[in-house]
């Protein structure tokens, strides 16, 4: 038997796709899974089957090919089917190039092939109009046979789509490092699995109080902003003798136009607001063209009305969030997405639990909403400094600075450390190191340092803090520098070193101010990616002792993970947790090397919630 670059037997490889009324069909029994697709990755025939049952029966057995495995494989388990070895196409195009979910769906990958039901259908004649999205997947088996042989085609599609893209990854990774293969086959697909737990849900018992918070916070920073900007003309001008409001019983002596008041959702307003009140020149642009007032745009903006706006925003998205919790019914089922982002930290929505504040009192009270089953108990650990970490262990290895990764051995306040390099109080020092390591410039550092301090900095104080980094700890400098020449060398591409790959096109570009966007990027890339690739490794190792004691992954937030375990186990469990989740980085120096000493940080601890269970 000859296996290929992905370990699989290319005679008995299987591309597997199903079809569902629903994204409920991975936990409700009763969601009809009416259609499941076979193909033969040799030969290209393929099998439809009528049911799960169908399929099990039939005995196809080998290495099962998924485009969404974290959807496909849940759906088959709940009806019967025992899977174990699997693949999945869109974790395997992440993992060659980073990028947004929409760069990993099937119709990107391979557009000539695939095509949406939607679109299908539309093709043959059926009308969409007022249609709610997604519907026409519960069409299927009604009586209507022409649109039945069209979801066939349209599965049939899918399945010739999902083993053309499985073939380019067999080519592709022919060609790749060694390390990236085994980052795909010992984290990134093993890591379907924790998704799999972790979109079996939570209990959620929720507080009508942080709402009244949001709605106060909202409520305030609308004010904040009204008062700012106060009413926007229509552009609309109407001549005079015309009634702008007919029920007011009069009419207009000369031109006029609507006054209505400014809305911070509106992101033409916002740049308009912007605009005029400042002179703000907008350099971001919108994939639409527009002038980008995303939130990292504001943060970077030392105006008055960008606090209140982000606070808006902020606490808008949170109400949302609480509205999904209140609705919830006592369990909610985020969906998570390892395949978003270029940095491979995990993403999630429906609802975004990742948009939880880390320290704030409201980010406190909706982590008390999340609950443990009854009869079991919540471990929750943290990964400490995790980024500063990485750095310190990258400063120690390549330039033989140690001072960082000593200041974590000894226990000492990290913050200090660099606000006694800096010059400056500890406060604005946090601003200024993780904006010099993810690439923001001395107006943002500023704008962000100067939020809610009743004592502004100026940007000379910032100025003047990292010309001290350079001058007192060059180390840190160099490993940005070392990223950068590293990714130049190899196409735009880097690699951290566990083997996960970076893409920063932006570094080949002739435009100077791309190269300079891509610079900045590579750092920011690097340590958040090392961050998150190595949680996944740990969280992978992990799972075959949370699950001998009973227990599972229920969720995980940036540098948080959590399991619901049985009563009882917990004394059992912590101590080897805190040891698996805590690493030397000397495992993972491309050559021998005890950087100091320097290790992963993570103590668990139990709690009938999220928030006890951190101890706060």
């Amino acid at each position: 038997m000859t296996l290929n670059i992905l370990g699989h037997d290319d005679y008995n490889t299987y591309i597997v796709d199903i079809e569902s009324d629903n994204l409920s069909a991975t936990r409700d029994i009763n969601t009809r899974v009416y259609l499941v697709g076979v193909m033969d990755v040799m030969t290209g025939e393929y099998t439809l089957y009528n049911s799960v049952e169908e399929f099990r029966l039939a005995g196809v057995t080998g290495t099962y090919v998924f485009h969404n495995a974290s959807f496909d494989v849940p759906c088959l388990r709940l009806r019967g089917m025992t899977i174990r070895d699997y693949y999945c196409t869109m974790v395997g195009s992440h993992t060659l190039h980073p990028e947004s979910s929409t760069y990993h769906s099937l119709g990107a990958l391979q557009p000539t092939v695939k095509k949406a039901l939607r679109e299908l259908l539309t093709e043959h004649g059926f009308n969409f109009h007022g249609v709610p999205k997604g519907s026409e997947y519960s069409w299927y088996g009604k009586g209507d046979m022409k649109l039945d042989a069209l979801v066939k085609e349209y599965l049939v599609r899918d399945l010739n789509a999902t083993c053309n893209e499985y073939i380019r990854q067999v080519l592709a990774y022919e060609h790749t490092p060694a390390k990236l293969v085994d980052v795909l086959l010992t984290v990134n697909i093993p890591y379907v699995e924790r998704i799999i737990s972790m979109e079996q849900g939570i209990n959620v018992t929720y507080d009508d109080h942080v709402a009244t918070v949001l709605a106060e916070a909202t409520e305030r920073s609308y004010k904040a902003c009204f008062e700012t900007v106060g009413y926007i003309p229509n552009p609309t001008i109407m001549d005079a003798g015309k009634t702008p409001y007919p029920k007011a019983g009069y009419k207009t002596v000369g031109p006029s136009c609507v006054l209505t008041p400014f809305n911070p959702n509106s992101n033409a307003q916002v740049a308009d607001a912007l605009t005029r009140l400042y002179g703000w020149e907008p350099h971001v642009l919108s994939s639409a063209g527009n002038a980008s007032v995303a939130s990292e745009v504001l943060e970077a903006l030392d105006y008055p009305l960008c606090g209140s706006l982000l606070e808006y925003g902020k606490s808008t998205k949170l109400m949302s969030f609480c509205g999904a919790l209140r609705d919830s019914g006592g369990i909610i089922h985020p969906s998570y997405n390892q395949c978003a982002t270029r940095t491979t930290r995990l993403s999630s929505s429906s609802p975004n639990i990742q948009q939880i504040p880390a320290r704030d009192k409201v980010g406190k009270q909706l982590r008390r909403m999340f609950t443990a089953r009854p009869g079991y108990t919540l471990l929750v650990g943290d990964q400490s400094g995790f980024q500063l970490r990485i750095v310190a262990a990258y400063m120690s290895y390549y330039f033989g600075d140690g001072r960082l990764a000593e200041c974590f051995n000894r226990g000492e306040d990290v913050h200090q450390f660099f606000a006694d390099i800096y010059g400056i109080d500890r406060k604005p020092s946090k601003n200024v190191t993780f904006g010099w390591l993810f690439g923001a410039g001395v107006t943002k550092m500023t704008a962000t340092a100067n939020r809610g301090n009743p004592n502004p900095i100026k940007a000379s104080v910032i100025k003047g803090a990292l010309a001290s980094l350079e001058a007192n700890m060059p180390a840190m400098p160099g490993i940005k520098k070392l990223f950068i020449d590293a990714a130049k060398r190899d196409g735009g591409i880097v690699h951290d070193w566990l083997g996960t790959r970076y893409v920063i096109p932006e570094l080949l570009s002739r435009d100077k101010s791309e190269v300079a966007s891509g610079e900045r990027k590579v750092c920011n890339y690097v340590v958040q990616g090392f961050e998150a690739s190595l949680f996944r490794k740990l969280q992978n190792e992990a799972a075959s002792l949370v699950e001998s004691y009973g227990g599972r992954q229920a969720f995980c937030v940036h540098d948080e993970v959590g399991y619901e375990v049985p009563l009882g186990v917990e004394d059992m469990l912590i101590p080897a947790l805190n040891t698996i989740m805590s690493p030397a980085f000397s495992e993972f120096t491309p050559e021998v090397d005890d950087v100091h000493g320097l290790r992963c940080e993570c103590e668990f601890a139990p709690g009938n919630n999220w928030l006890d269970a951190k101890g706060e």
